[in-house]
């Protein structure tokens, strides 16, 4: 998946995706490339590069969820 937003919240493993259009629906499996986070999330790049995560819930037709294997250290609102 390109072109899209990675926000993070301290202490939760949930990471919120923003795109302007996906059509995805909670358990469909996305794959993210080319990631280049903002520090202070406690992710690194390879943590999602290239590495397949399951659609947790889905918000809106431009925002769902996938959960990380860890807790984020820190929350950040846009990350790409």
């Amino acid at each position: 998946m390109t072109g899209a937003t990675i926000a993070t919240a301290s202490g939760s493993a949930i990471c919120t995706i923003t795109k302007s259009t996906h059509g995805l629906v909670a358990g469909d499996i996305v794959q993210f490339n080319s990631v280049t986070l903002p520090g202070g999330t406690g992710y690194s790049d390879s943590d999602f590069e290239d590495k397949n995560f399951q659609v947790t819930s889905v918000t809106s037709s431009s925002v769902f969820t996938v959960t990380q294997s860890s807790n984020a250290t820190g929350t950040v609102s846009t990350g790409g």
